[in-house]
């Protein structure tokens, strides 16, 4: 062992030469101030190149449970959530950020709502069918002249005030459209007292209001509201002398009076179509 002591019995230092090293037996210690040091060899070699205090780098870290960061926080891609690999990237994930279950939003991904609907959508080809689909050739304003069909449910309680408050079958279009009534399908659905008719005299589809153009042929309201049982009525467009009001609601009304008693509703399919005047 090359050393060299050197000093006062109180002062004593202890100079390590080149190549030279203290080697303390297994039962002996090491002290400092008169504390004996415990770390063993492997664990005093850990420190070997720290530059600064441990405690102070090891306050700057983030804790593993429930870390709070500031600033800019960069993660690697893929990245692991649970036992998954996510490989989106950044750009990819902000894609959600915005979106609105039901809502299409401008530049984000589209999310469908509760009943699997989306409000709006746009597509240059639509394509449908498995596989590639078979392209869907009809335009928009093809489609928007074809016949649709809405069912509404009549209460008794509107069935009641049908000559004072006409029963709304289809909304009004909006400017420059007009609607066309194809059909009305009532189903009237029994219950348990019939309605007296009394001077109600016929139901009849028209626009607006009770005073407004007729759309439909008319069905007396006797043999229909006063029935027993459940029964159909199936009432057509006036073919000869219907006269279209632009943007204007299909109503469905009787001619002079409100029924009374009676508690059946009716459910009603109302298949009409809208067009768009050019006007």
């Amino acid at each position: 062992m090359a050393l060299l002591w050197k000093g006062t019995h109180s002062h004593k230092q202890i100079h390590i030469r080149s190549g030279g090293e203290i080697d303390v037996k297994t039962g002996a210690s090491l002290k400092l101030a008169g504390t004996a040091l415990t770390p063993t060899a492997a664990e005093l070699n850990y420190v070997a190149g720290v530059t600064s205090a441990i405690q102070t780098q090891m306050d700057l870290k983030a804790p593993k449970a429930s870390p709070t960061f500031t600033g800019a926080v960069v993660v690697p891609t893929p990245f692991t959530v649970g036992a998954v690999s996510v490989t989106a990237t950044g750009t990819e994930l902000n894609l959600i950020d915005g979106s609105v279950a039901g809502t299409a939003v401008v530049s984000k991904a589209a999310v469908l709502g509760a009943n699997k609907e989306l409000d709006e959508f746009h597509t240059a080809a639509l394509y449908l069918g498995a596989g590639a689909g078979t392209l869907v050739g009809p335009t928009a304003a093809n489609f928007n002249t074809q016949i649709r069909v809405a069912s509404v449910e009549i209460s008794s309680a509107e069935i009641l005030a049908l000559f004072t408050t006409p029963k709304e079958l289809v909304a009004a279009p909006g400017a420059g459209n007009v609607l066309e009534l194809v059909s009305l399908l009532l189903a009237y659905d029994w219950g348990t007292a019939a309605y007296t008719i009394g001077t109600a005299g016929n139901l009849q589809v028209k626009y607006t209001d009770g005073s407004g153009a007729a759309a439909s042929t008319t069905r007396a309201a006797t043999g229909f509201l006063d029935a027993v049982a459940d029964t159909l009525s199936l009432m057509d467009k006036l073919e000869a002398s219907t006269v279209a009001v632009t943007n204007a609601a299909l109503v469905l009304t009787l001619a002079t009076a409100n029924p009374t008693a009676g508690d059946s509703p009716i459910h009603a399919k109302v298949a009409y179509r809208v067009h768009a005047t050019g006007l």
